[in-house]
This record gives structure tokens, C-alpha cells and sequence, in this order.
């Protein structure tokens, strides 16, 4: 047994918690609450000539470390109830290693939806998927050229099709650098500079082409909009690709340029305890990636560790679990969420979110001020290092969604970010002592919270 496991009370843990949380619940608008809840920003900058890098997700939470608190001690009596770090490990496999890439409104993010559906169903609940209409800020492309996968990123604007075809060089993409040359049904490579994105596609598009690839002119990538749409695959690829795609244009060879735009929808998955119960608390975490990453800890280990203590603790009445989708996007499942339940006049009592939860030395907690301080009285009577933490500008995760709704929310983090946002956010590199202790306090705080309703 992990030496910081919590022994959680099941029932009498605390009448001063009921009292605390009495309080707390009346006075929602007063807490406290980081960040916007729609902190939508632009897809990416503009037209030539200068690169571009993505912009920092608004679902990105990285902590602004603060001075570690020394709450109030409360012990908590044994309990049998224990959260297992490694049934959430091999979720947390499934969705990233099987699965991979779940960007909201494709075929990933839909098994992934299938995936979590069928495990809240095995614990018992009532699933509800809810879907929901959202703005993606991501589409998925893909090059192959001599039998290699290559980086690509589609532009904004570029049509979603895949093409294979002959290849051909055009120089930077001028009318006249196609003077001579039959780019009918082919696909074109050229170069970036001299003339904007959508002068290229314009001069690709009235020569035939059947998609354009455009080379950076520095070794690595970039991403760009072309300003309107247009009707053939459109995608940018890094410099350090450009003497292969010239080798294969010079002989003619073929390349295959494919373009996925996600669906205007995706799905948050809802584990109710019976069929139209209300969610009085709940539970979540977001699937969703973003292109590229297979989201080991951002987030499979949080939405991962949702399915495990909604095993954990079995279908009660009033509590739910979601996994969230399109958080990546910016918050549109949680929000989607937020706003259906506020029409129903059905807003629960507390939220608990739980994002990026796999790696680093202490649990963060962001959120409102009732519910960090109970989390923090909760972690040092269970051992589990946790410290109060704040989210900067432009970050933010789905327990924002119901701060903004007026609701008691808190994220539970990990203090590593490393990797995030990136192929290199991986499995293999998730901490289970990390997984269990956010784990554990998360499971020991919705306990409280139950006690005290």
C-alpha cells in the first residue's frame, strides 16, 4: 500500500464540514474564481511574411507556484473506500496509447467518447451523452512523401480532402512559376515567402493544383490562415522537410496530402446515477487533446482518474461524473454544461475538476476559496502534499465554466507541465505516485462534500 494512501470517512467525517460547506454553498457569488471562463482566442496570425507559433491553449493550466499553506489538521476515521492508482493508469493507457489523438469533433475524440461511455456504464451508471455545438480552433492534416509520415499543419481555410497524387515544384508559388508546367491534378510544392498564403492557393487553384504544400523557410513549422476558404488541401510543413519534397517533385513521385476538419459538434459524457437524477456535485475532467499530443497527462490522467472514482464510489444520488469535451477549444463542454444546467435551474452545489493530474511533487489547488482551503485541511490529515495555486492569464480549465455560473469550483493539478500540448506527452511518462495522491484527495474531498449536503 502507497504510504500516502487516504483512509477516507464514509459517513460522520466532520459536522464542522457541513457547517463549512452550508456556508460556502449560500455564498457562491463571493468566491473566489481565477480566470474568464471563455477566454476564446485566435486561431492563429496572419498572412505572410513573418512565422507564427500556436497560441497557448486557454485549457493550459500552469500554476503560478505559491507559498505552501499549513492548514488546519482533521483526521479522517478508516474507511474501506481507496482510490487505485493503477485501474487508472490503465485507462489512462487505453485513451493515449490505443486510442492516441483525441481532438474534439473527430474520429478520435469519438472512440474516445465510446471508450468512456462504456466504462461509466460498467460501474453502474446511467450515461447520458450530451452533445453540443462548439468553434474548433483545430483542424488535422497529414503529408507522406517517400514512404515517410512528415509533419504537416493544415492552414485555416484549407478544404478537408485527402489527395494523392504527382508532385511538383512551383518556386514561391507566382503565377509565372507555373509558366510551362502542367500542375493539373497535381499536388504543389513550393516555397514560403515573396507572396502571402492566399496569393499561393489563389495561383495553385487556377492551375489545376490538387492540393499545396508550402515550406517554411526556417527549419522547423509553422501554422497560418489563408483568410478565406478555398477548394483544395492546404497545409504547411517545416523547412527541414524541403530537400525530400523537392527530391520526390523533381521525378514526379507521388505524395498523399490529407486534411481532417473537426465536426461543428462534439460530446460531453454524463454518468448519472439513475435515469434524470440531478447533479447536485459533480466530478469531471476533459478528453480531449490537441492535435498531434496524445494527451498522457493532459488528459488522460485527469478524465482517467474521473472513471476510477466514479467506480470508486459507485452510483449515489445527486452525484455525477462527466468527461468533458472541447476543452481544448475553449471550454465548451463544461460550459455547454454549465449553461444547460443554469436553464434547468439545476446548477449543482460544488465541482471538482480534475486536469493534468500525472506528474509533479505536489497537488494545485485553483479555484474557489471555501474549496481550497477544506482540500487543504483534508491532504494534511491524509499526508498528501498540496498547496494552493493560481492559473495565469490566458490559461484556464472546465471548473472555470461554473465560477463563472456562480457555483463552488476547484482544479485539482499537478505541478509538471512539461510536454503538454505536444507529441512528447506520453504515457510512459505519467507518475502513479502523482496519480494516486491527486487521486486520493480528490476522493477524499467528494466524500466530505457528500457528508455535508
Amino acid at each position: 500500500m502507497n504510504p500516502r494512501r487516504t483512509r477516507i470517512a464514509a459517513a460522520s467525517l466532520l459536522v464542522l464540514a457541513s457547517c463549512l460547506f452550508a456556508a460556502a454553498w449560500t455564498q457562491a457569488a463571493g468566491d473566489s474564481h481565477d480566470l474568464p471562463v471563455r477566454a476564446h482566442l485566435p486561431l492563429v496570425a496572419n498572412d505572410e511574411p513573418r512565422a507564427t507559433t500556436p497560441i497557448p491553449s486557454p485549457a493550459t493550466p500552469t500554476p503560478t507556484p505559491s507559498p505552501t499553506a499549513t492548514p488546519t489538521a482533521t483526521q479522517p476515521p478508516d474507511t474501506t473506500l481507496s482510490f487505485d492508482a493503477s485501474r487508472a493508469l490503465e485507462i489512462a493507457r487505453h485513451l493515449s496509447v490505443d486510442i492516441g489523438e483525441r481532438v474534439a469533433g473527430t474520429a478520435g475524440g469519438d472512440e474516445a467518447v465510446a471508450y468512456l461511455q462504456g466504462r461509466f456504464a460498467a460501474a453502474g451508471f446511467t450515461v447520458e451523452l450530451m452533445p453540443f455545438g462548439f468553434e474548433s480552433r483545430y483542424a488535422l492534416a497529414s503529408l507522406q512523401a517517400a514512404g515517410q509520415q512528415l509533419t504537416a499543419a493544415p492552414l485555416t481555410g484549407s478544404a478537408g480532402s485527402s489527395v494523392t497524387a504527382p508532385s511538383l515544384f512551383a518556386g514561391h508559388g507566382a503565377a509565372s512559376d507555373y509558366a510551362g508546367r502542367d500542375a493539373a491534378g497535381r499536388i504543389v510544392v513550393v516555397d514560403r515567402g515573396v507572396f502571402t498564403f492566399a496569393q499561393k492557393a489563389t495561383n495553385a487553384v487556377a492551375a489545376g493544383a490538387a492540393a499545396l504544400v508550402i515550406v517554411n523557410n526556417e527549419a522547423g513549422g509553422f501554422s497560418g490562415t489563408l483568410g478565406r476558404a478555398f477548394p483544395i488541401p492546404v497545409v504547411a510543413v517545416p523547412g527541414s522537410a524541403r530537400d525530400l519534397l523537392l527530391a520526390e517533385a523533381a521525378a514526379g513521385l507521388a505524395l498523399t496530402v490529407s486534411v481532417e476538419l473537426p465536426a461543428p459538434t462534439a460530446v460531453n459524457v454524463i454518468a448519472r446515477p439513475a435515469p434524470g437524477s440531478r447533479c447536485d456535485l459533480i466530478v469531471g475532467g476533459h478528453y480531449d487533446t490537441t492535435p498531434g499530443s496524445p494527451g498522457g497527462n493532459d488528459n488522460a490522467s485527469g478524465v482517467a482518474s474521473v472513471v476510477e472514482l466514479a467506480r470508486v464510489t459507485g452510483p449515489r444520488p445527486g452525484v455525477c461524473f462527466v468527461a468533458f469535451g472541447a476543452e481544448e477549444s475553449g471550454l465548451w463542454g463544461s460550459a455547454a454544461l454549465a449553461d444547460q444546467l443554469a436553464a434547468a435551474q439545476a446548477l449543482p452545489a460544488a465541482v471538482i475538476n480534475l486536469d493534468v493530474t500525472g506528474n509533479g511533487d505536489d497537488v494545485e489547488l485553483v479555484g474557489s476559496a471555501s474549496l481550497r482551503g477544506r482540500a487543504l485541511q483534508l491532504a494534511a490529515a491524509a499526508g498528501i502534499p498540496a498547496r494552493p495555486a493560481t492559473l495565469p492569464e490566458g490559461s484556464s480549465s472546465d471548473h472555470a465554466s461554473f465560477i463563472e455560473a456562480g457555483i463552488p469550483s476547484i482544479l485539482l493539478t499537478s505541478g509538471d507541465y512539461a510536454g503538454i500540448h505536444s507529441p512528447n506527452d506520453t504515457f510512459d511518462r505519467l507518475n502513479p505516485v502523482m496519480l494516486d495522491a491527486t487521486g486520493e484527495l480528490a476522493l477524499a474531498l467528494l466524500l466530505d462534500l457528500i457528508e455535508a449536503r
